[in-house]
């Protein structure tokens, strides 16, 4: 065997440790992505004259480009009444062939609704039935027509050259017929602000609840039309994308966010050709609709934007004792390829922010702007998003890796994303605003670099009425108190929908004495730095461990546990009563979680292993140190030591009518999108026999674990042949983690199976030195996982396998009516 050849066998258990989870080949598993909006010439506010005759209602859904939608995503019509505890009937859909209708019935005021059949898109418009005439009252803007919070707000200010001035706003104000236009007349308004009926524009006076009556002196002709809304104090409006910036990145303080505009995609916001160009008037791009702007600076001439001097940056809050240990070991060693400490951001959320039912789609900022094609492995190509150089969102940091971050290292394990919206500080309301960092075709591995969608610092902040979407996690609350999520919907992750945990930790202190045990079953009083160093007795268990050269499962695991002990004292973490000391916490209401690419929340703590804390087994930077950087400089000199510690928890609470809409075929539970590899271009360079030999099912099976327990508890269904898991809840990472859920509804609670729990020791303690290399290899593999990791077990929670909302989908209709009825 060559010397290289040996340097792979011994290396690439290592590479798989670092975080456990590696793929070799790409897989590719597609989803039915769902039509992103819905188009159609309605107003907000639309008179329908009783009548025999029916009025046919027109739209048509918006695919992504090059993706068609999947099932479930024609359109459909509804209709309910305004007021909803008026039960009268005004009007009903009437479905003839492929085609929908209004059918009116008596005069009143209702709401209809398009969708998909899915219910997760739908745009409404407030509806007059009249026999008469009627009174209409709108702003010139639309609203966004995608309200949850059927309250609209306005800010007291508006922006001119950046300066705050008093709010307007310019009104449409009809009647039908128009022969009664003449008669309207101002019936009665509040105090907070002033009509100008003959410009049609509203002044704002002061915040608070406002309304406004228009009459036309008869309501046998026309019934009087009410206009009410929510000032908010000190609220800006905002109208353009240098609205938002001004308001958020560029303000030391932030600004208190009202949002009148959607801000969109190039291709969503802008008017395009056949050709697929933006189409230009005067030299500058057409937009579709008027509620709708560009997320972006776009230069028409260069066709790119540039966000770097828009964006928001902030040095990570997570872990970056691995960055700041190579960056310094860069320096001594002569080298430039330094990490970055920084997290970019779209937008930075300081105080309340009122969406309006609005959407902020960064995908102009977060998607990778290249694409390639890949061979699918039957035949057939994929299109995949590519990074080109200057794209700004590039995934997150490292926590730890192996080779060289800035250039294609071997593998590594993630810290701290870039974030769409960050929201920072104290008593922070976002309400109604419809979030997704992109807009990502059929796969969700698509959402590898875009970045987590929201992420919040600070205590009790409340996420309402919203929509989160698209992004690898979809909500981050790492050391925030109090946070509450409350009816809204979350949607689209590459990992986990809710990624819950702190960043502080207590790295241990190595000076310390502490009882070990050896491999005779004896106790051995040590301090810890002593015991851990190399050639130490920590270093010869581990070793022994991984070359399976013990006599007893029992002392070995004793060991083993005594070692992690020492570098998990949970002592550290509680108070004088022994209870767990939170460093975060969050409350989940009446929320919906759909499509999640493992689970849809996590409790994360941090990989506490030997290795990480000391290079443990020694055997392995043996390996390491015959390796260099692509400038030349060996990796032994770039040792990194006392990278981790013993993570704070965090507690969750699950209650209300909250809802995991989140099966997924058991093969396709897709945890790869944790860690960045290349190993299999490494490993097959040397010797294309890896591509049949090495598998993630082989190398690391918690998977596997997880599925036979599901299967065992009833957690597992099938239809048509194939088996699904719904995961609504996993305690991820092999260091202690004492973070708590409280399921505190028990329509919740009777959907749920008890934990499962993965206790990696007892299945590797099993596994000999193998008979062959290639069975040497794998047992190597899988052991090498709890040597990076720490051995405290992975913990999961299913959904019991009877079935339960398997094949339906949220309906936003549903958080529509908690909202109106206050739940």
């Amino acid at each position: 065997m060559t010397k290289k050849n040996l340097i792979i066998l011994l290396l690439i258990p290592f590479l798989i440790a670092l975080l456990g989870v590696v793929t070799i080949n790409t897989t590719f598993h597609f989803i039915d992505n769902d039509i992103i909006a819905i188009q159609w010439d309605y107003d907000d506010t639309e008179a329908f004259q009783l009548q025999d005759n029916l009025y046919l209602l027109e739209a048509v859904g918006v695919n992504q480009k090059n993706y068609p939608a999947g099932a479930g995503n024609t359109l459909v019509w509804s209709i309910r009444n305004r007021n909803i505890e008026d039960d009268n009937v005004y009007g009903e859909i009437v479905k003839q062939e492929q085609h929908y209708y209004l059918k009116t019935l008596a005069c009143g005021e209702v709401i209809i609704t398009c969708s998909n059949e899915k219910g997760t898109i739908f745009k409404s418009m407030h509806a007059i039935i009249y026999e008469n005439g009627a009174i209409l009252i709108q702003t010139k803007i639309r609203g966004s027509q995608n309200n949850i919070d059927q309250t609209i707000y306005y800010g007291e200010y508006d922006l001119e050259n950046q300066n705050k001035i008093k709010a307007s706003v310019d009104l449409e104000i009809t009647a039908v017929p128009k022969s009664i236009s003449s008669l309207l007349r101002i019936e009665n308004q509040t105090d907070n602000i002033e009509i100008d009926l003959m410009n049609h524009t509203l002044e704002i006076k002061d915040a608070g609840f406002a309304s406004f009556t228009i009459s036309c002196g008869d309501e046998n002709i026309a019934k009087n039309a009410t206009y009410s809304f929510e000032v908010v104090e000190n609220g800006v409006n905002v109208y353009s994308y240098d609205d938002l910036l001004n308001c958020s990145n560029y303000s030391n303080t932030g600004e208190i966010i009202v949002l009148r505009k959607s801000f969109e995609s190039l291709e969503n916001a802008y008017q395009m050709s056949a050709s697929g160009e933006v189409l230009l008037e005067d030299g500058k791009p057409v937009l579709k609709e008027n509620n709708v702007e560009c997320f972006g600076n776009y230069n028409p001439v260069t066709k790119k934007f540039n966000f770097k001097n828009e964006i928001y940056r902030f040095v990570t809050t997570y872990n970056k004792n691995y960055i700041d240990q190579w960056n310094q070991s860069v320096a001594t060693s002569g080298g430039s390829n330094y990490i970055s400490t920084e997290i970019l951001v779209g937008l930075h959320i300081q105080k309340d922010f009122y969406g309006n039912g609005y959407t902020i789609n960064m995908h102009n900022l977060t998607y990778p702007t290249e694409i390639i094609e890949v061979d699918s492995g039957d035949g057939t190509f994929v299109s995949i998003p590519h990074l080109a150089k200057d794209d700004l969102f590039r995934g997150p940091l490292p926590f730890y890796a192996l080779g060289d971050h800035n250039n294609m290292p071997l593998v590594e394990a993630f810290g701290q994303d870039n974030i769409g919206m960050y929201v920072e500080g104290n008593d922070i309301l976002i309400n109604d605003v419809y979030v997704r960092n992109c807009d990502f075709g059929n796969r969700l591995a698509n959402l590898d670099t875009v970045g987590t969608v929201l992420e919040v610092s600070g205590n009790n902040i409340k996420i309402m009425n919203a929509r989160l979407a698209n992004g690898k996690n979809v909500l981050r609350s790492f050391s925030s108190m109090h946070v509450e999520v409350i009816n809204s919907m979350l949607s689209y992750a590459r990992n986990f929908l809710v990624s819950l945990g702190t960043n502080e930790y207590i790295l241990i202190d190595g000076s310390k004495t502490y009882d070990f045990t050896d491999l005779n079953g004896n106790l051995t009083s040590l301090q810890i730095e002593d015991y851990f160093q190399t050639n130490g007795a920590g270093d010869n268990i581990l070793n022994a461990y991984l070359q399976a050269n013990f006599s007893s499962k029992e002392n070995m695991k004793k060991a083993l546990l005594s070692m992690q002990r020492a570098l998990s004292n949970e002592k550290l973490i509680q108070d004088e009563e022994n209870n767990p000391i939170y460093k975060g916490s969050m409350k989940i209401k009446d929320t919906f979680f759909y499509q999640s690419g493992i689970a849809a929340i996590s409790l994360e703590s941090m990989f506490n292993g030997p290795f990480l804390y000391s290079n443990i087994p020694s055997v392995i930077w043996e390996v390491l140190g015959m390796l260099e950087t692509q400038e030349g400089i060996p990796l032994d000199s770039l040792k990194t030591s006392k990278i981790a510690g013993l993570s704070y928890p965090v507690e969750l609470e699950i209650c209300g009518n909250t809802k995991f809409y989140d099966y997924k075929t058991t093969d396709s539970v897709d945890i790869s999108g944790l860690i960045t590899e290349n190993i299999s271009k490494f490993a097959q360079s040397v010797d294309p026999s890896y591509e049949g030999i090495i598998d993630i099912d082989k190398i690391f099976p918690i998977k596997q674990y997880l599925i036979d327990k599901a299967t065992t508890q009833g957690s597992i269904y099938t239809d048509n042949g194939k088996t699904y898991i719904n995961l609504p809840i996993a305690y991820y990472g092999g260091g202690l983690n004492l973070s708590k859920v409280e399921v505190s509804t028990e329509d919740i609670t009777i959907h749920f199976n008890p934990e499962i729990e993965i206790d990696l020791i007892d299945n590797y303690l099993n596994l000999g030195q193998g008979s062959h290399t290639v069975e040497m290899l794998k047992n190597m593999m899988l052991k090498a996982v709890t040597v990076v990791t720490g051995y405290e077990p992975f913990k999961f929670v299913c959904m019991k396998g009877d079935g339960y909302l398997y094949g339906e989908t949220p309906k936003i209709s549903d958080l529509i009516l908690n909202n109106i009825k206050g739940e």
